[in-house]
């Protein structure tokens, strides 16, 4: 055979070989970007979901219920007349304590509390996280707040004071419900109905 001929059909067979492997790669193409696509929005929302509140458990007053290795209490709302009036308080805004009886059921709180979301929820839907104004901030020797609970290394049968602390504008004190979101029960919360006294 001529080698002008071999050289011709190496060449038209290797053309044909690049061109069977380019079909291949770009059908693969076809199939990963839509997997990958899928995967990194299934992971997207998996972390969307585990970081939001979406799914209300309606709590009735004094009831308790199991949430998040333990079982949760709303004790008291208790409204301004508890604080001393401070100059850190505007006229316009009431402050509220919500006071919780925990009763410890799985010791992984910190891996089952992370995070841990205590809002005030009123009728339109807004929302007040907890203050961080000094003013209004109680001892720790009294009750810990959910972090600290959280931490604490409590004991199974254990009974924690969880107590937030909040500023909420004066319009909003006769609606607002207390609500409690774990992360590991995410996206359902607890809203507390509440108490009577």
């Amino acid at each position: 055979m001529n080698p002008e001929n071999e050289q011709s059909l190496d060449a038209g067979l290797a053309g044909t070989i690049e061109k069977t492997w380019r079909r291949r790669c770009l059908s693969l193409l076809l199939v990963l970007l839509p997997l990958t696509a899928c995967l990194t929005m299934y992971d997207s929302t998996a972390r969307w979901l585990g970081s939001r509140d979406l799914f209300a458990r309606e709590v009735a007053a004094g009831s308790h219920v199991n949430f998040g290795g333990a079982q949760w209490q709303l004790r008291r709302l208790l409204f301004a007349d508890a604080f001393p009036v401070s100059a850190d308080v505007p006229a316009h805004a009431v402050p509220v304590i919500a006071e919780f009886s925990v009763v410890v059921q799985d010791t992984r709180l910190q891996e089952l509390w992370q995070p841990c979301r205590i809002f005030l929820e009123d009728d339109q839907g807004r929302h007040w996280a907890p203050t961080s104004l000094p003013a209004l901030r109680l001892p720790a020797a009294e009750a810990g707040n959910c972090i600290s609970g959280a931490v604490s290394g409590a004991a199974k049968g254990s009974a924690l004071r969880i107590r937030e602390v909040f500023l909420i504008p004066r319009d909003a004190a006769a609606a607002v419900q207390v609500t409690v979101g774990l992360g590991s029960e995410s996206p359902r919360y607890l809203r507390f109905e509440r108490p009577n006294s």
